[in-house]
């Protein structure tokens, strides 16, 4: 099973999630052969396993919060299929060229994923365990972070936090005889007369409604059990008291759900542990290894050997170099393999004895101790440069033993192997050094991007610098939709043709979208109004005026800005979308991509949530985001180029002169002439497809008008439902349920 760790965090990475080394990927039984590199794996079974996984071992799991660009999974909690969608972008992203499979049903398309061409690479099988493991990771934050704050309050406008008593009292109401009769109903459907009667006085009380009213009662003391085997904290029993701390139904519910989520994972840890106590294994191991590398480095810094005068000496590079040399030495290397043979019955009988024969160490310590044996290293400038030179070694101050000369030898062999081992393990390039290439580089553009924006941006025509402003940004944005400027606004992404290349450093320019932006920037005269947008962001509360004042602009940076906060919106848009928040999960090309539905959430507008880390003062995007979403440019800006100059374009842009037609290209105008005449001959044909067209679109205008119908009414309730018109959720609906309007009239005129 693969782990993922780095040693980077997630913000300097985009290709690996930081793991812990004891984290496990929530996988069991059969999917642990999926998650496997193994060829014989289905993919298609194996991807059903995982979502299925993912629902029964992972505590309420949720697909809103997963990083994809669309829902992933049916909403059927007793099947957990992939949905017909997902498999088809599967499908269509691993063969693009396959056609004819979109009307399948599901189970077709899993027997189409299960064929050879299909195979799921073992790249695609590390991203979802990526995946799940952020998800697992995301959901213990919440729940540790849910346990560690106060939890309710007490009754008398003061705060307090959960104690283990508390904790205690809360789980025997669990299993209180009012209570515990109702624990199955957790699990099951509620039929339609409960559903209707759930905020009425009708109200069936449900099981966490009876467990916060038997912890609330005053009356109600249990005893817990003495269970000293069980922890040393249990061991005596104690009475549960109604103290300080008071619950409410969803906290109860909350509660439920977090200790579920704890008690599952330490089963399954016990029900998985062996017999066996692995953590004292792995602590005398560790205690082991640690002795060995302390004995190891003892023996290296210590004295080694006596000099013959009756002092102690170090070694030195230079003898531990010598010694290498004598390793390998033409009288010692004939030996070196007998070093892994077994001595025979005789050589072991003489080993201590003058027939003893002299072996592979006691060869080296004599050829070491030799002074008249005086060896050179080779020159190895490439390996290192302390080896660049060849130098000369000979005998000094150290000597050396057989038992010395074996420990040496043990203790590089211990040392060349870890490094040949993790040398043998790298990739071929250089990975750190890569990675270091790109942080630099990606800290460099950052730190660009943030001093363009910090640092004094142009002169304010007295010779004087001064610093955009907030209320700058504001007026510039104001300028960048303005009447004057927006028309030009769809230029940004159009070629130009040969005369307006030619003309753009002379009199004959052409005043483009960003010089047009400029001009009314710095027009006195012009003084816009925001709007007041409350629910978007505090700072955006009350409208103001946005008069010209000492920053001054020039084309440049008119079209550094719009680059600037394009950059930054499209990345608060796209995280927006994609959190679920922004409605399905939509991608650039749906038609209400960015768009703030009021109808789709609950807590109001959350976009303001989606500002850059650390950058309160950026609300200034969100009012971009705003106005060009009312103007109708935002795809355009953010999303879509134009269709002349996409990569996939069916039209060429042609920026030179139209010259004089060749003879082929006259062949070519008359073959064309002759289309258009059997064309004409056509017209009936053209007639009847016209009509089919236009009933296809008479068919669409009546789906899109009982759409609209259908959320108006849905507005109209929920406004009921506020009955408040001061609330910002009930303004942000009658809003919308004009703009239905407003659509449903311009359908039927």
């Amino acid at each position: 099973m693969a782990t993922y760790s780095s040693d980077e965090d997630d913000d300097n990475l985009s290709d690996a999630e930081v793991v812990p080394a004891n984290v496990r990927v929530p996988v069991v039984g059969e999917l642990q052969h999926y998650m496997e590199d193994d060829d014989t794996r289905d993919p298609a079974e194996a991807t059903s396993i995982m979502i299925t996984l993912c629902f029964a071992y992972i505590p309420d799991f949720s697909t809103d919060v997963l990083p994809f660009n669309h829902k992933i999974f049916d909403n059927n909690k007793r099947q957990h299929k992939p949905s017909l969608q997902v498999l088809k972008d599967e499908i269509k992203r691993r063969d693009p060229s396959l056609k004819g499979y979109k009307n399948k049903p599901l189970a077709s398309l899993l027997q189409l994923l299960a064929e050879d061409r299909f195979k799921l690479p073992p790249v695609d099988m590390e991203y979802l365990q990526r995946i799940l493991l952020r998800y697992k990771t995301a959901c213990e934050n919440r729940i540790k972070d849910s346990t560690q704050a106060p939890d309710t309050s007490t009754g008398n406008g003061t705060t307090t936090r959960i104690t283990i008593d508390d904790r205690l009292r809360l789980i025997e109401a669990f299993l209180s005889d009012k209570a515990k009769g109702k624990l199955t109903s957790t699990q099951q459907c509620l039929t339609r007369q409960e559903l209707d009667a759930r905020n009425s006085d009708l109200a069936v009380e449900d099981y966490f409604e009876t467990v916060s009213q038997v912890f609330n009662d005053e009356s109600w003391t249990p005893t817990t059990e003495s269970l000293p085997d069980l922890h040393p904290d249990l061991a005596d029993a104690r009475d549960l008291p109604l103290k300080e701390y008071r619950t409410t139904r969803a906290k109860v519910k909350e509660k439920y759900n977090e200790m579920r989520h704890y008690l599952h994972a330490i089963v399954l840890n016990w029900e998985q542990q062996p017999p066996v106590d692995m953590e004292y294994l792995q602590r005398i191991l560790l205690r082991y290894k640690t002795a060995c590398e302390n004995r190891i480095k003892d023996s290296t810094q210590a004295p080694d050997t006596s000099t013959g005068n009756g002092t102690t000496t170090r070694i030195t590079i230079d003898d531990r170099l010598r010694l290498i040399e004598a390793f390998l030495s033409d009288k010692a290397k004939g030996k070196l393999t007998s070093t892994q043979q077994c001595l025979t019955r005789q050589e072991l009988d003489a080993r201590n004895s003058d027939l003893a024969v002299e072996d592979y160490f006691e060869t080296v310590s004599q050829v070491f101790n030799d002074e008249s044996w005086t060896p050179t290293t080779e020159s190895l400038p490439d390996l290192h440069p302390d080896l660049a030179d060849a130098r000369d070694l000979p005998l000094k101050e150290y000597r050396t033993t057989r038992a010395k000369v074996k420990e040496k030898y043990n203790e590089m062999r211990h040392y060349l192997h870890a490094i040949v081992l993790n040398w043998e393990q790298q990739p071929p390039v250089d990975m750190e050094y890569l990675q270091r290439i790109l942080l630099r580089y990606k800290t460099a553009c950052e730190n660009r991007i943030k001093d363009s924006t910090q640092a004094p941006d142009t002169s304010t025509g007295n010779g004087t610098t001064t610093r955009i402003t907030i209320d700058d940004r504001l007026r510039l944005i104001e300028a960048f939709l303005s009447d004057k400027a927006k028309g030009k606004l769809t230029s940004t992404q159009q070629c130009l043709t040969r005369q307006e290349l030619d003309a753009r450093n002379s009199d004959l320019a052409v005043e483009d979208y960003f010089e047009t932006v400029s001009q009314v920037f710095n027009d006195e005269s012009w003084t816009p109004t925001t709007e007041s947008l409350p629910d978007l962001h505090p700072d955006l509360a009350d409208a103001r005026d946005l008069p010209l004042k000492e920053y001054r602009t020039t084309r440049a940076k008119v079209k550094e800005k719009y680059n600037e906060m394009r950059h930054y919106l499209h990345a608060i848009v796209l995280n927006w979308e994609q959190s679920g928040n922004g409605g399905q999960q939509r991608s650039d090309d749906a038609e209400d991509w960015g768009t703030f539905d009021p109808l789709l959430v609950v807590d109001g507008d959350d976009r303001k949530n989606f500002l850059p880390s650390g950058e309160a003062n950026m609300y200034y995007l969100l009012y971009y985001w705003h106005k060009l979403k009312k103007e109708g440019y935002l795809q355009f800006t953010l999303a879509k180029l134009a269709e002349g100059i996409r990569a996939s374009a069916d039209e060429i842009v042609l920026v030179r002169e139209k010259k004089r037609l060749k003879p082929s290209d006259e062949k070519t105008e008359a073959l064309a002439s002759s289309i258009k005449s059997l064309a004409d001959t056509m017209t009936g044909l053209e007639d009847r497809k016209a009509h089919e067209a236009a009933l296809v679109l008479a068919t669409d205008r009546m789906r899109l008008r009982c759409e609209m119908l259908e959320k108006l009414v849905q507005a109209e309730e929920k406004m009921e439902a506020i009955n408040d018109p001061s609330s910002s959720l009930y303004k942000a609906l009658n809003q919308a349920k004009q703009g239905y309007q407003k659509m449903l009239d311009s359908l039927e005129e």
